[in-house]
């Protein structure tokens, strides 16, 4: 062995008889820190608490090597009860759940808390209710009583706006008890411009920040424990709460939100290192790889160091520049941070999850289209179902992909993977081997997170916590969050990148509730509803099923509305009163619920039942010039399918109603300044909406000379079918009639049988 690692044997037996090695004394150094940590947290803490306490002191330790000593030493954390919840997921009472379990707000004092929880002392039950931030995780209210009453949670609630006084738009976040549903709760929200949210009845993960405070305060303060007085167990709390709990850096803000800067600062340095710095590391790899690597091992560590600062690049990355000012600057940090950052990059861009980006294969990327209308691809498999998906990227992301293949060319070669993220699982002493040990086939989930986290912390030190949380999820979230605050109508082709059925999932689950997002989308949609009501004011031609007398005094109130100054104020208290109009690719819906065609409840339209059929025939439903070039092309479609052969008959006779109404429609809007098809025909307008369907055909028969000989195909087609149920209906009679003649002549026998019968019991009779 000594003789294959190039070291002397005396060397050897001097290290092996050793005791004091650096890896022991180290390891004594970490206990005494970790023995420390744990006792200033009250015996409480566990591995992960402690770890965390270490690195932010500046100690760079794994927790596994802490969860190892602390088992060594015989150091426990403190658990809770054990008593799991159930769950009943009833439905919401009075407010809606705003905050729908997204515990990740943007900022402080944007979304808070509150519960209410049970403390036992000898004098009889001591109530608590806190008030907590769910950015900075810090408890901004609180307060205790000796009965549960609406008074306890307005005294939290007056000392927390007093502490923080928040803007108005906070969301506060609570269960449905009676006190949160208490109208002076409600009227103290409404006063500072707090807006409700509650959990679902029996649903405490709802509400899952506030529990894990109390389990928290619970298992590592008052725990099987009951206080002498009410007295002393509030001043357990306010010690726990304002001298341990608040104070301590585990709850400083950034844990959990990932701000939109850092994160585009992280994926700006990223791609400088995937452009411009990975040529570097790849031609210093190849240099100092094959023979030229033999021989440098050969000549010990220190000239093998000294040749490779020698040929060190000049890099543009923040990233690289910072791993550069390192004292030894080895092949495995350089590739370990350039394969971060591609990471980083593939899965920023393409929203991919951490078992998706473990299943691609070389060769991945692909190219759709030609010349400069194609796009680039992934092709890979979906995480949770299971199914072939494809992924469009962008060429920074081709990049990144060749970069991962270029560099562990050598790796999959020697494992004899395809994989495009094998992993990499180097000796401890390269400079001596000079071959790598036999990697595994594909790298692990953890192993990708943490090249990730480690480029991002090297690209942005002053990320400090938010950095080290880094997770793919928060990514995806992320991209979700950035897209829908610039163009709401890209959600559709989000929820395809994503691989998600519906939009509504990729809405709740990535978007989720932003406040700042959702004043966005408040000023969005009231923009929206007031360039429909201008559109409708001033369109000559409008296309609606109601009455005319009713059209024009909705147009009366839409002008009165508009000529008033504070117009966007108008439409935001209409929208706040449940007063919906639903701007769409076809027209506008004024949505009321008792004549709803598309079977609506009161927040709206149903979405899974509007169609533009539907929303022809409904009485909410209108439609102006604007929409014209919709409904052409809705024309054009329906005519070219129309044309198809072997066509069922059904098929085309629901083609063709609706294909008369789409001309209806166009008839009445006509569009833009070409002439409607009424008035081409020289036909008004008002006598073509209150015609017939028959002169509506007739209209379209005139406008195209080739509609008629499809008219009088279809017509034939009609007739055949027509005429062939009339022959199934002629076969049927035919055979009812023969089963009936049947029958009767059975009921003639029966009876002929009958009246012998009579008969002969007659004469037997009389013969007696």
């Amino acid at each position: 062995m000594c003789r294959v690692l190039g070291v002397h044997r005396s060397g050897y037996y001097a290290w092996a008889g050793n005791p004091d090695r650096p890896r022991r004394r180290e390891d004594d150094r970490l206990r005494g820190l970790i023995k420390h940590a744990w006792l200033a947290s009250g015996t409480v803490y566990g591995c992960r608490k402690i770890t965390r306490e270490l690195r932010e002191s500046g100690e760079r330790c794994s927790r596994h090597r802490v969860r190892r000593l602390m088992k060594a030493d015989g150091i426990r954390a403190e658990i809770g009860y054990g008593r799991k919840p159930r769950h009943r997921g009833g439905p919401v009472g009075l407010a809606e759940n705003v905050v729908n379990r997204d515990f990740s707000p943007s900022g402080p004092n944007k979304v808070w808390v509150t519960d209410i929880t049970y403390i036992r002392t000898y004098e009889g039950w001591l109530f608590l209710t806190v008030i907590v931030d769910l950015y900075s995780r810090q408890v901004v209210g609180w307060a205790t009583q000796s009965q549960m009453t609406t008074d306890l949670v307005l005294q939290a609630l007056v000392s927390a706006i007093w502490k923080r006084k928040p803007a108005a738009g906070l969301i506060i976040h609570s269960d449905q008890g009676s006190q949160f549903t208490s109208s002076n709760w409600l009227s103290l929200l409404k006063q500072h411009g707090i807006v409700p949210s509650m959990s679902r009845r029996g649903n405490c993960h709802d509400n899952a920040v506030a529990e894990s405070f109390f389990s928290a305060l619970k298992k590592e303060r008052i725990k099987r424990r009951i206080y002498p007085t009410r007295d002393e167990a509030h001043s357990d709390v306010f010690n726990y709460i304002e001298m341990f709990y608040n104070p301590m850096a585990g709850n400083e803000a950034g844990t959990d939100a990932l701000g939109e800067d850092l994160i585009l600062r992280v994926l700006r340095d990223a791609l400088v290192v995937v452009q411009e710095d990975a040529p570097e590391v790849l031609r210093l790899v190849s240099k100092f790889s094959g023979p030229r690597a033999t021989r440098t091992a050969r000549r010990g560590r220190r000239h093998w160091h000294s040749e490779w600062v020698g040929d060190r690049p000049n890099f543009s990355s923040e990233a690289m520049k910072r791993l550069g000012e390192r004292t030894c600057l080895s092949e495995e940090r350089m590739i370990g941070t350039v394969i971060g950052a591609a990471i980083a990059v593939i899965a920023l861009l393409s929203v991919m999850r951490t078992s998706e980006l473990q299943r691609l294969c070389v060769g991945c990327v692909e190219k759709e289209g030609d010349g400069e209308f194609g796009s680039w691809v992934i092709k890979g498999i979906l995480a949770k179902s299971g199914r072939a998906h494809t992924w469009i990227v962008v060429p920074e992301v081709k990049a990144a992909v060749e970069a991962i293949e270029l560099l562990g060319a050598e790796v999959r070669a020697n494992s004899g993977t395809k994989a495009l993220l094998a992993a990499r699982v180097v000796s401890r002493k390269p400079y001596l081997s000079g071959r790598t040990r036999a990697p595994s086939k594909v790298a692990w989930a953890s192993m990708l997170l943490c090249r990730v986290r480690e480029f991002a912390q090297l690209s942005c030190p002053e990320g400090g916590t938010a950095l080290e949380h880094l997770t793919f999820r928060k990514t995806r979230r992320f991209l979700a969050r950035f897209v829908a605050r610039r163009d709401r109508s890209s959600l559709g082709a989000l929820a395809f990148q994503y691989g998600h059925l519906d939009v509504q999932i990729t809405d709740t689950y990535y978007v989720g509730n932003d406040p700042e997002l959702t004043k966005l989308l408040n000023e969005e949609s009231s923009l929206e509803v007031i360039r429909a009501m201008e559109d409708l004011a001033r369109s000559d031609s409008v296309h609606t099923n109601v009455p005319a007398e009713v059209m024009e005094a909705t147009r009366q109130r839409i002008e009165a509305v508009l000529s008033r100054v504070s117009t966007q104020k108008e439409v935001f208290r209409m929208l706040g009163a449940g007063v919906v109009l639903g701007p769409c690719d076809w027209g506008y819906c004024f949505y009321r619920q008792e004549r709803s065609k598309c079977e609506g409840n009161e927040d709206g339209p149903n979405k899974a039942n509007r169609t533009p059929t539907t929303c022809a025939s409904c009485l909410n439903f209108a439609a102006t010039p604007r929409h014209a070039e919709w409904w052409r092309r809705r024309v054009a479609d329906l005519e070219e399918f129309a044309r198809f052969r072997g066509t069922p008959a059904q098929s085309k006779r629901i083609a063709a109603e609706r294909l008369a109404q789409a001309v209806k429609i166009l008839s009445v809007i006509g569009g833009g300044d070409e002439p409607s098809v009424a008035e081409a025909c020289g036909i008004s307008r008002q006598s073509v909406y209150r015609s017939h369907q028959c002169v509506v055909a007739k209209i379209a028969e005139l406008s195209d000379p080739q509609k008629r000989e499809r008219d009088v195909a279809l017509k034939i087609d009609l007739l055949r079918e027509r005429l062939r149920r009339e022959v199934e209906k002629v076969g049927i009679l035919t055979t009812l009639c023969g089963e009936l003649a049947a029958a009767l002549h059975d009921a003639r026998e029966d009876l002929a049988f009958a009246q012998s019968t009579v008969e002969r019991l007659r004469m037997k009779k009389g013969l007696g």
